[in-house]
């Protein structure tokens, strides 16, 4: 009636795993994972800036109108 325990089998830890130059790549993949992170946050930044400037061009446009 009771369920028989399932155990995960683990991959063997490997010469490749522990080599240098896997982590040299691992690091790389990494770093450039960050590098992209960080230009999607720089065009979001740029981005609002932009809209926020635009809001002032119209404000002051509309306020030209006024007068």
């Amino acid at each position: 009636m009771h369920a028989a325990p399932t155990t995960v089998a683990m991959p063997a830890v490997t010469h490749d795993d522990l080599s240098l130059r896997k982590a040299q790549e691992r690091r790389a993949a990494r770093s450039s994972g960050q590098v992209a992170v960080s230009l999607v946050a720089l065009s979001v930044i740029c981005g609002l800036v932009a809209f926020i400037l635009c809001l002032a061009a119209e404000g002051s446009r509309s306020e030209a109108r006024r007068r």
